[in-house]
């Protein structure tokens, strides 16, 4: 990683912060980052069900994730649970499985791995602590686990990806209150 590569990917981020469309190409550009294969923004509902923006590369998985999977993903529940009590800032797959349930649970054999994918980094960039979003990059198959480095370099990527968002809760409440008082004053 390049530390031009660093500040585009930063510059990326914030861009999508006011225009949100931006997100799916600004996860790919991240992504690269990590030597991750693609991004999601994953967002917990208030029925349990799951919301996704993703990279370009990852639509066809998120389709599949959505249609078959959220309520099977016992690698979000794990993450989602860990991250709210804050016992961690970030989560591994390695951290949370051993070689046995990844070579066994449904979730990577009929699901990641039929994809491409096996190993995932992910951190909570919840924007209101009424919100539950983690960000989440997923590496090929073929390459490493996420390691104690990259867990580093995950934490500093939230950490902007969570003021982006936040930035993006308070552009959208302004724009809400901008309307209304238009309304008001019509």
């Amino acid at each position: 990683m390049t530390f031009a590569a660093w500040n585009s990917a930063i510059e990326a981020i914030y861009a999508a912060a006011a225009a949100p469309t931006l997100w799916p190409d600004t996860l790919s550009q991240v992504a690269q980052l990590l030597d991750a294969d693609g991004g999601i923004l994953l967002y917990r509902n208030d029925n349990g069900s799951m919301s996704v923006i993703v990279s370009p590369n990852l639509v066809e998985m998120a389709k599949d994730y959505a249609d078959n999977w959220q309520h099977l993903d016992v690698r979000a529940e794990r993450g989602f649970e860990d991250l709210s009590t804050g016992q961690r800032d970030v989560v591994t797959d390695r951290r949370y499985f051993s070689d046995e349930e990844v070579a066994t649970l449904p979730i990577f054999q009929e699901f990641l791995l039929p994809h491409g994918y096996l190993w995932a980094i992910g951190a909570s960039v919840s924007p209101t602590p009424s919100a539950s979003v983690m960000l989440t990059f997923l590496r090929a198959k073929h390459k490493p686990a996420y390691d104690d480095a990259d867990e580093v370099q995950m934490l500093a990527l939230s950490r902007h990806v969570e003021r982006a968002l936040s930035l993006s809760v308070r552009l959208l409440d302004a724009e809400a209150e901008r309307l209304g008082l238009s309304e008001a004053l019509d």
